[in-house]
Protein backbone atom coordinates (compact mmCIF):
# COMPACT_ATOMS: atom_id res chain seq x y z
CA UNK A 1 0.00 0.00 0.00
CA UNK A 2 0.71 3.94 -0.17
CA UNK A 3 -0.55 6.41 1.29
CA UNK A 4 -0.72 10.23 0.91
CA UNK A 5 -0.61 12.92 3.10
CA UNK A 6 -4.78 12.85 4.19
CA UNK A 7 -3.07 8.91 5.08
CA UNK A 8 -5.41 7.57 2.41
CA UNK A 9 -4.61 3.73 2.05
CA UNK A 10 -4.22 2.90 -1.94
CA UNK A 11 -3.13 -0.89 -3.00
CA UNK A 12 -0.11 -0.88 -4.73
CA UNK A 13 0.64 -4.85 -5.20
CA UNK A 14 1.31 -7.91 -3.42
CA UNK A 15 3.85 -11.04 -3.14
CA UNK A 16 3.40 -14.41 -1.97
CA UNK A 17 4.83 -15.20 1.00
CA UNK A 18 6.17 -18.95 -0.20
CA UNK A 19 6.80 -21.55 2.23
CA UNK A 20 5.34 -19.40 5.12
CA UNK A 21 1.92 -20.05 7.15
CA UNK A 22 -0.03 -17.32 9.04
CA UNK A 23 2.17 -14.65 8.79
CA UNK A 24 1.11 -12.12 11.86
CA UNK A 25 3.89 -10.25 13.03
CA UNK A 26 6.70 -7.94 10.84
CA UNK A 27 9.53 -6.13 11.24
CA UNK A 28 10.50 -3.29 8.91
CA UNK A 29 15.01 -2.86 8.60
CA UNK A 30 16.37 0.39 9.97
CA UNK A 31 17.28 1.58 6.46
CA UNK A 32 14.00 0.36 5.40
CA UNK A 33 15.01 -2.09 2.51
CA UNK A 34 14.45 -5.27 4.45
CA UNK A 35 10.40 -6.25 5.49
CA UNK A 36 10.27 -9.67 8.00
CA UNK A 37 7.19 -11.51 8.86
CA UNK A 38 7.20 -13.57 11.61
CA UNK A 39 4.94 -16.83 10.55
CA UNK A 40 3.54 -18.44 13.87
CA UNK A 41 2.05 -21.97 12.16
CA UNK A 42 5.36 -22.54 9.67
CA UNK A 43 7.64 -21.68 12.57
CA UNK A 44 9.92 -19.44 10.52
CA UNK A 45 10.77 -16.11 9.84
CA UNK A 46 10.29 -15.02 5.80
CA UNK A 47 12.48 -12.03 4.31
CA UNK A 48 11.49 -9.53 1.71
CA UNK A 49 13.41 -7.23 -0.13
CA UNK A 50 12.11 -3.42 -0.49
CA UNK A 51 13.17 -1.57 -4.08
CA UNK A 52 14.21 1.99 -3.40
CA UNK A 53 11.18 4.00 -4.10
CA UNK A 54 9.45 1.76 -2.35
CA UNK A 55 6.95 0.35 -4.44
CA UNK A 56 8.27 -3.73 -4.83
CA UNK A 57 8.45 -5.85 -2.21
CA UNK A 58 10.51 -9.21 -3.34
CA UNK A 59 10.65 -12.71 -1.61
CA UNK A 60 14.18 -12.93 -0.64
CA UNK A 61 13.87 -16.53 1.96
CA UNK A 62 12.69 -17.55 4.61
CA UNK A 63 14.78 -18.96 7.75
CA UNK A 64 13.10 -21.93 10.21
CA UNK A 65 12.74 -22.26 13.64
CA UNK A 66 12.10 -25.41 13.53
CA UNK A 67 15.61 -27.58 13.63
CA UNK A 68 16.23 -25.10 16.21
CA UNK A 69 16.50 -26.47 20.28
CA UNK A 70 13.02 -24.29 20.45
CA UNK A 71 10.70 -25.05 17.48
CA UNK A 72 8.19 -22.52 18.79
CA UNK A 73 5.45 -20.81 17.41
CA UNK A 74 7.07 -17.57 16.23
CA UNK A 75 5.29 -14.63 18.62
CA UNK A 76 6.96 -10.93 17.82
CA UNK A 77 9.88 -9.44 16.10
CA UNK A 78 12.07 -6.73 17.03
CA UNK A 79 15.38 -5.27 15.05
CA UNK A 80 17.64 -3.79 17.27
CA UNK A 81 18.36 0.37 17.39
CA UNK A 82 21.65 -0.59 15.24
CA UNK A 83 19.62 -2.49 12.80
CA UNK A 84 22.27 -5.24 12.99
CA UNK A 85 20.45 -7.75 15.00
CA UNK A 86 16.44 -9.31 14.46
CA UNK A 87 14.46 -11.31 17.82
CA UNK A 88 11.94 -13.32 18.17
CA UNK A 89 9.91 -14.83 20.41
CA UNK A 90 9.86 -18.30 19.87
CA UNK A 91 6.82 -19.31 22.31
CA UNK A 92 5.49 -22.63 23.59
CA UNK A 93 2.59 -24.19 22.43
CA UNK A 94 0.36 -26.04 24.37
CA UNK A 95 0.37 -29.75 22.38
CA UNK A 96 -3.65 -29.83 23.72
CA UNK A 97 -4.39 -26.95 21.70
CA UNK A 98 -2.95 -27.96 18.56
CA UNK A 99 -1.93 -25.66 15.68
CA UNK A 100 -0.29 -26.55 12.47
CA UNK A 101 3.69 -26.82 13.07
CA UNK A 102 6.17 -28.54 11.59
CA UNK A 103 4.70 -27.56 8.04
CA UNK A 104 5.81 -29.52 5.20
CA UNK A 105 5.53 -28.00 2.08
CA UNK A 106 6.58 -30.88 -0.14
CA UNK A 107 4.00 -33.53 1.34
CA UNK A 108 1.82 -31.28 2.62
CA UNK A 109 1.87 -32.51 5.95
CA UNK A 110 1.87 -30.28 9.35
CA UNK A 111 3.10 -31.90 13.17
CA UNK A 112 2.79 -30.50 16.48
CA UNK A 113 6.13 -29.33 17.57
CA UNK A 114 5.97 -27.52 20.87
CA UNK A 115 8.99 -25.81 22.33
CA UNK A 116 9.85 -26.49 25.68
CA UNK A 117 9.47 -23.90 26.84
CA UNK A 118 9.41 -19.95 25.74
CA UNK A 119 12.55 -18.18 23.96
CA UNK A 120 14.05 -15.45 22.77
CA UNK A 121 16.00 -16.18 19.32
CA UNK A 122 18.83 -13.68 17.99
CA UNK A 123 20.02 -13.23 14.18
CA UNK A 124 22.71 -11.01 12.77
CA UNK A 125 20.81 -9.18 9.80
CA UNK A 126 23.67 -9.74 7.15
CA UNK A 127 24.66 -6.76 4.28
CA UNK A 128 21.81 -8.00 2.09
CA UNK A 129 19.08 -8.27 5.21
CA UNK A 130 19.69 -12.07 5.19
CA UNK A 131 19.43 -13.87 8.37
CA UNK A 132 22.20 -15.88 10.51
CA UNK A 133 21.04 -17.30 13.78
CA UNK A 134 23.30 -16.86 16.73
CA UNK A 135 21.38 -18.14 20.22
CA UNK A 136 18.32 -19.25 22.09
CA UNK A 137 17.97 -17.84 25.19
CA UNK A 138 15.13 -19.34 27.42
CA UNK A 139 12.59 -16.99 29.16
CA UNK A 140 11.86 -17.20 32.71
CA UNK A 141 8.33 -18.06 32.17
CA UNK A 142 6.16 -20.67 33.17
CA UNK A 143 5.44 -23.10 29.73
CA UNK A 144 1.25 -22.07 30.20
CA UNK A 145 2.12 -18.52 29.49
CA UNK A 146 2.54 -17.36 25.62
CA UNK A 147 5.15 -14.17 25.89
CA UNK A 148 3.82 -11.54 23.34
CA UNK A 149 5.70 -8.13 22.92
CA UNK A 150 9.29 -7.65 22.17
CA UNK A 151 11.24 -4.90 22.87
CA UNK A 152 14.85 -3.99 21.91
CA UNK A 153 16.72 -1.11 23.92
CA UNK A 154 20.15 0.53 22.68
Amino acid sequence: YQYDTSGKLTFVGQVDNRMSVAACWTALSKDGRHLYTANSASQNITHFNISADGKTLTWAGVTSLIDKPDPGTVFNLAISANGRFLFAVAGHDDPDGPRPQGVDFAKKTVKPAPADGNFVDAFRIGAGGGLTALSSTALPVRHSQLPYGLQTIP
